[in-house]
């Protein structure tokens, strides 16, 4: 059986119209799929914001105790200073004393 020309011209508008729904759900499925992973990138992204805020709080903490320690070390210095000094009276206050001296 012979198709009219009309036949042929609806037939072809239905395969097109087919061709471009099914490309136009492959982009839907396509879009849909980089939502959902830039989804997961924006949860991974608040997870990553939270460990930085934590490892800030970390650095906060330990220049603290390092500005301590060093503080601590200073202090160190400036008592040996003073001790040296206290030794060096002492040695000669007992030496004029003529005290003994035991090691």
């Amino acid at each position: 059986m012979k198709k009219t020309t009309a036949q042929i011209v609806r037939d072809e508008l239905k395969k097109a119209r087919l061709d471009t729904v099914a490309k136009d759900v492959g982009v839907i499925k396509d879009a849909a799929r980089i939502i959902r992973e830039n989804e997961q990138n924006l949860k991974d992204l608040g997870n990553l914001k939270g460990r930085l805020d934590l490892l800030d709080k970390i650095y906060v903490s330990v220049d603290k105790i390092a500005g301590e320690v060093t503080t601590y070390r200073q202090q160190q210095e400036l008592n040996s200073g003073k001790l040296a000094n206290h030794d060096d009276r002492l040695g000669k206050v007992e030496k004029h004393l003529h005290f003994s001296i035991t090691p």
